[in-house]
């Protein structure tokens, strides 16, 4: 797979989450669970880039610490 591929798997992560108005620990768990599983698609992939795109709308607590795939 390619970047524009993964990137093309965030940004649908992201907005389908958004869409269907799911709650944020449904989107943090959409988004590692894709994460986790493209991990061993390309040696390039990197799996806390893919997920930060995935949740980039997420609204985040700087509080908090964030989970990382």
């Amino acid at each position: 797979m390619t970047r524009a591929h993964y990137q093309f798997l965030a940004d649908f992560i992201n907005d389908y989450a958004q869409d269907l108005y799911l709650s944020p620990s449904e989107h943090v768990i959409l988004a590692t669970r894709a994460a986790t599983v493209l991990v061993g698609t390309n040696p390039n992939f990197d799996a806390e880039k893919f997920y930060c795109a995935a949740t980039k709308d997420l609204a985040r607590d700087p509080q908090e610490p964030q989970e990382v795939a």
